[in-house]
């Protein structure tokens, strides 16, 4: 369409044609895609599109999360460069009353550089019609050659083998029932991994897959032995598989935050937690502010642990599973590798594992005191709950276990002498007793709670002076 110059209005303050241009410096002469190439392997890859307009250097990028083949990404290089110069050359005219011109109309006008098309954008009515039109740009940008590329195989990835680690632990986490086995694995770089157990007749059954990679500790300086249940004084440096570790305040160190296990010189795991941690020149963490003997574990807190003993931390980075009653005590077959490979990779690692189900395991009874009578000797103690049970506005503690029972054992010179099955915390050690077992100055008596499924739990040990 054309428009007679003679229908145009002319107005006091500007001309009757009057064209508008963004400075040269501030188009861009050249645009970028970034995108994953899907004839390339999925490598990220960039394709360029650039115009003949050499008074400006600017250049815009786009870095698209999509995975394009490569002449699709040329050609959307040179689509975005089209909208960027053809969108900033602009006509504005007025035209009488009596005359219209459409929205979207293409008009053609001379401006300075020559004949030019436009598209109608915007009107405004009054006394007159004033119009606006962007310039249909004649782009002088010409796509590059592309070559002809099918593509390349890449050579397998080498598969990374994972360290894999299966804990039977104490009741340490609201989410983590009794019944289950804690698995924890790493690996670099790390592409999740998965753990199966062997079934009757060779088969293996998906246990369970683990998405965050666990952060796994070595002693690097030995752990001294402290008392249970008290914040000690300590310090170690551990080297850690990857990542790194925070202080707490005490309150949350109270709460249960900063928990990790340790493999002990028996091969028992014990739960500890630590307040502070330091990074060292040498990249590894000083440790200190430690409690030992945490969730049920104090029999080894009074322990040295040595250089090299394990560490798993129990930050998140761990599955649990469920342990049917029927494995409980029995040697099971356990396989785990990476997530991405079928059961039968040779990149799975088989291992046998005799779940104890230590999180059914009975803590050990506190407050042992003893009172004596006309020559007996009467012993009580407090019963303690596993978990979250933990309450304070009961006299007595959650029962955890279907009925209560005591093992309660008396020895002399380190022999065992007598022993009783309890339902109550207390027990009498009658004189005449005592006399019949040899007991002259002194006794060690030991009592432990039981649980029908794990048996006698841990043990509560104190000398008794006659």
């Amino acid at each position: 369409h054309t428009i007679d110059s003679w229908y145009l209005v002319v107005e006091e303050d500007r001309s009757e044609l009057e064209f508008t241009r963004e400075s040269n410096l501030e188009r861009p002469n050249a645009v970028s895609v970034g995108f994953w190439d899907a004839d390339d392997a999925y490598e990220f890859a960039k394709q360029d599109a650039h115009s003949f307009d050499e008074t400006t250097a600017a250049k815009i990028s786009y870095q698209l999360p999509i995975v394009m083949e490569r002449n699709d990404a040329h050609l959307l290089a040179f689509e975005k460069l089209d909208d960027h110069l053809a969108d900033k050359e602009v006509v504005a005219f007025t035209l009488p009353p009596s005359r219209s011109v459409k929205i979207g109309s293409v008009l053609e006008f001379q401006d300075m550089t020559g004949p030019a098309r436009y598209r109608i954008t915007g009107e405004e009515s009054g006394l007159a019609r004033a119009y606006t039109g962007e310039r249909i740009a004649q782009l002088k940008t010409e796509p590059a050659p592309i070559e002809n590329n099918v593509g390349r195989l890449l050579p397998p990835a080498p598969i990374a083998p994972v360290l894999g680690q299966l804990l039977d632990l104490p009741l340490f986490a609201p989410d983590v029932p009794e019944e289950n086995l804690v698995f924890a694995a790493t690996s670099e770089p790390w592409s999740g991994a998965a753990i199966y157990s062997q079934e009757l007749g060779g088969t293996y059954q998906l246990e369970a897959t683990l998405s965050q990679a666990t952060q796994f500790g070595r002693v690097e300086t030995p752990i001294s032995g402290a008392d249970p249940h008290r914040l000690a004084r300590l310090s170690f440096e551990v080297v850690l598989s990857s990542g790194g570790l925070a202080s707490v305040s005490r309150l949350d160190l109270l709460s249960g935050k900063n928990l990790f296990a340790v493999e002990t010189n028996t091969g028992a795991w014990e739960l500890i937690q630590f307040q502070n941690a330091e990074l060292q020149a040498s990249g590894k963490y000083l440790l200190s502010g430690l409690l030992r003997g945490q969730s049920g574990t104090e029999a080894t807190a009074h322990e040295d642990i040595g250089i090299g003993a394990q560490i798993v931390f129990l930050n998140g980075g761990y599955v649990h599973f469920n342990v049917p009653d029927a494995r409980l005590n029995l040697d099971v077959t356990y396989r785990f590798g990476p997530t991405n490979l079928p059961v039968s990779e040779a990149a799975y690692q088989d291992i046998g594992f005799n779940t104890k189900r230590i999180a059914s395991r009975p803590f050990s009874p506190a407050h042992l005191r003893q009172s004596s009578q006309n020559g007996d000797m009467s012993l009580t103690w407090t019963r303690r709950t596993r978990g979250s049970l933990d309450v304070w506005n009961t006299p007595d503690e959650p029962l955890n276990e279907v009925t209560e029972s005591y093992h309660a054992k008396v020895f002399v010179n380190g022999t065992e002498v007598r022993s009783w099955t309890l339902v109550d915390p207390e027990v009498t050690y009658f004189a005449s007793e005592m006399a019949l077992d040899g007991v002259v100055s002194e006794f060690e008596f030991e009592v432990a709670q039981v649980s029908q499924i794990f048996g006698a739990g841990a043990v509560s040990r104190k000398t008794i002076y006659v």
